[in-house]
């Protein structure tokens, strides 16, 4: 994963999904940088659902986000809502994969 490390270099930032209030509106804490890896591609992935989708961004990450997260390439922690940000994804899948001896991890989010 050494190698893999040294590609993640774009500064990315991640929105947590949080509650549903009384409106039906998710609330999202508070925007946090991630160094990791954009790429723009399309692939065909499960969701949540079990239900196949096309996802047209993929993520590299060190750290595990869930479904429903948002994630946007560059600092976007000025703004605390990521629908407003434009480039902004909402992840709809994630796949793990750890490296031969277990000692790394690699997270991809799709969305």
């Amino acid at each position: 994963m050494v190698l893999l490390e040294s590609k993640m270099s774009q500064t990315l930032t991640h929105w947590a999904a949080g509650a549903i209030d009384v409106y039906g509106s998710i609330s999202f804490g508070a925007p946090t940088v991630v160094v990791g890896r954009f790429e723009q591609r399309d692939e065909s992935v499960l969701g949540s659902d079990g239900e196949e989708r096309k996802a047209s961004n993929v993520f590299f990450l060190p750290l595990s986000v869930a479904p429903g997260d948002y994630l946007a390439p560059g600092d976007q922690t000025a703004q605390s809502d990521p629908k407003a940000v434009v480039g902004a994804v909402r992840v709809i899948s994630l796949r793990i994969a750890p490296d031969l001896s277990n000692n790394q991890t690699l997270y991809m989010a799709f969305g």
